[in-house]
């Protein structure tokens, strides 16, 4: 994992399975993950383990799909960071 501190903007959200994660070298547990680039275009996954987080965010954004602007999202709720997007990690 890195320590990529940065700004981040997400562009997609996916849920690993705990049988995947142990594949791309995480613990066996589900995560929940934000695909992410930076102001480069580089791309960076943000992984954490609050599904229930990714649920709120994802409901969040279906109530306003065309909202504009920045929210921050606690970096503890989303703490490991990896370079790539999981389909780059196998």
């Amino acid at each position: 994992m890195s320590n990529y501190t940065s700004t981040l903007t997400p562009r997609e959200y996916a849920t690993i399975p705990a049988a995947h994660a142990v594949k791309i070298g995480l613990k066996d547990q589900d995560y929940a993950a934000l695909l992410c680039t930076d102001k480069a275009g580089q791309r960076w996954t943000r992984v954490g383990t609050d599904l229930n987080y990714l649920k709120m965010l994802i409901l969040g954004a279906s109530f306003r799909p065309r909202a504009t602007g920045v929210f921050n999202i606690p970096p503890a709720t989303f703490p490991q960071v990896r370079a790539g997007w999981p389909d780059d990690w196998v």
